[in-house]
């Protein structure tokens, strides 16, 4: 491997593990109640494994999506050239503007981008937010 971003990228997504336990901790009246505790303590029931089986998906998801991310952080010299060439380009175009610390720039969108992964995962009610460009 060459330390490509994109290889760190995949070797983030691969290395996105979680742990957990589930456990049935109520039969009453055929009714069953499962729990599901994860390695981080968080501890969660569930009427069924379906869900909770669905509820481990989705966390082994958001956990590799917020590693891949994490991973665009520091970006490459090849990253940053691109960067500064769209820069240079954009200003030779017939409104210069000024582009000013790109990979400070960057990389706040990509802690702004795992942030906004945190919320968004506690307020999914809430349509995403968009900026005009």
């Amino acid at each position: 491997m060459d330390g490509s971003k994109l290889e760190q990228v995949v070797n983030a997504i691969e290395s996105a593990e979680i742990s957990w336990k589930m456990r049935l901790t109520r039969l009453v009246d055929g009714v069953e109640t499962y729990e599901l505790v994860y390695s981080d303590g968080t501890r969660l029931e569930f009427d069924n494994t379906d869900d909770a089986y669905e509820h481990i998906a989705q966390t082994k998801r958001l956990k590799a999506a917020r590693a891949a991310i994490r991973a665009l952080l520091g970006p490459t010299k090849a990253m940053v050239d691109a960067a500064y060439a769209a820069a240079d380009a954009y200003e030779a175009g017939p409104a210069p503007r000024v582009w000013c610390g790109l990979s400070s720039a960057f990389n706040a969108m990509i802690e702004a981008a795992l942030e906004e992964g945190l919320t968004a995962s506690s307020s999914a009610d809430e349509p995403p937010q968009t900026v005009a460009t």
